[in-house]
């Protein structure tokens, strides 16, 4: 495994301009995020003592790759007789969507797809300059799922519920477009991370970290099968409609369980704000998984901002393999967050910090398990105690005619 020099090439351009005035950037780009954001700190330009503004246009590029492009949103400096310093926040296009709402109630008639849902979104907010690009393809929205938002919603909270029906999570690509996205298993060219003994010539790791939380998990989940459509008729649909026959559907419920969890954590969810993919169940797991993913973390730090092969970029969203000695790590890890770092003039003073989790994590499916060699994505710091999961009677499912879909758990 040979090692290759990382790029550390940078640069910023404002307002479509070079700009040569910064010193330091810091920019974080994760997986479940729609919008990156960047600290850039600069010092001030002969004659002009403040050389950015708010809503000046930047783009930052790292490894000739846009990693981030978007608006000054924010400007802070201190000054006194040694020093003057000035930074600005910056985040990607995408923030708009955030903080505006969508305005007069929003209908998108079924059956439609997630993509048209975002486009049509951006388009009545008046964001149609951010590209949408779905990388899931899912099952269109059905009849008795109507796509329809208050007039208060902000754009981003409405479409993320949206997104969670169909397992995926918004994101965004460097540029600035909205992207719909999964964990699929994708993998980054010549990404590894390495950490053992000190003269092992291998090692591609500068520090590392762990950190594991039981926030928010729950030993089971049950999700209830029927949704809360907005559309008062919704119940009324013709009987080639199945979603759209609210007794079928309420007598469905979906649970799954992670048994690393004590049974005395237990969470009920309503079809409206859980129900997804081809079952109650596939939502269960979609749920218990990304809450496992957001409470398992491994940080390291590596040198410049590409894998081994010194070409491609480090980008949230892949499976990496990781070995770390110090932590007994060795396994498929999903890379959910990166973080650039550069210090302007320096031709190694570049480093990319990089957060993973469970290989399953953000998925409705149990572990696909370890490669060759490799360990399977069981976390560290839990208690080998394994637990029952709490039986669906015992979560208050108990009518006879009820249709229960059991997944077996973690």
């Amino acid at each position: 495994m040979a090692l290759t020099v990382p790029d550390t090439s940078a640069i910023v351009l404002l307002n479509g301009q070079a700009f040569t005035g910064w010193t330091h950037f810091q920019i974080t780009q994760a997986f479940d995020r729609a919008t990156g954001d960047c600290t850039l700190r600069m010092s001030p330009q002969p004659g002009v003592p403040l050389p950015v503004k708010i809503g000046d246009v930047v783009q930052v590029i790292c490894a000739k790759r846009p990693v981030l492009t978007g608006h000054v949103h924010r400007i802070w400096g201190e000054h006194d007789d040694k020093t003057h310093v000035i930074q600005a926040q910056i985040r990607d296009k995408t923030q708009d969507l955030i903080d505006s709402t969508i305005g007069p109630k929003l209908d998108v008639t079924p059956p439609t797809t997630m993509s048209a849902v975002a486009s049509q979104t951006l388009s009545a907010m008046g964001l149609g300059s951010i590209k949408v690009i779905d990388r899931v393809g899912s099952a269109p929205f059905g009849l008795a799922e109507k796509v329809s938002a208050p007039i208060n919603a902000r754009g981003l909270e409405f479409l993320e519920k949206w997104a969670a029906k169909r397992h995926s999570v918004l994101t965004t690509d460097g540029l600035g477009n909205l992207v719909i996205d999964q964990n699929q298993g994708r993998r980054l060219a010549g990404a590894y991370i390495r950490c053992g003994l000190p003269d092992d010539p291998t090692n591609n790791v500068k520090k590392s970290q762990f950190g594991i939380d039981d926030f928010n998990r729950h030993n089971t989940t049950a999700v209830a099968g029927q949704k809360s459509s907005t559309d008062r008729g919704w119940e009324k649909l013709g009987k080639g409609e199945p979603q759209g026959q609210g007794a079928a559907l309420s007598s469905r419920y979906g649970v799954a369980s992670d048994t690393s969890v004590r049974p005395e954590r237990r969470r009920h969810m309503r079809g409206g704000e859980a129900h997804s993919g081809s079952s109650p169940k596939e939502s269960a797991k979609w749920h218990q998984n990304s809450m496992r993913a957001k409470s398992n973390e491994y940080v390291c730090t590596v040198p410049g901002f590409t894998t081994s092969d010194g070409a491609t970029l480090w980008w949230p969203g892949n499976l990496v393999p990781v070995y770390d000695w110090a932590w007994n790590i060795n396994a498929d890890l999903l890379l959910k967050e990166v973080e650039f770092q550069k210090e302007a003039g320096a031709t190694h003073g570049a480093s990319t910090q990089l957060k993973f989790t469970l290989e399953d994590g953000f998925t409705d499916q149990a572990s696909r398990g370890g490669g060759p060699q490799r360990t399977s994505s069981g976390p560290l710091g839990e208690s080998n105690t394994t637990h029952e999961p709490v039986s669906p009677q015992e979560m208050g499912i108990n009518d006879p005619d009820t249709e229960v879909d059991v997944d077996s758990g973690n």
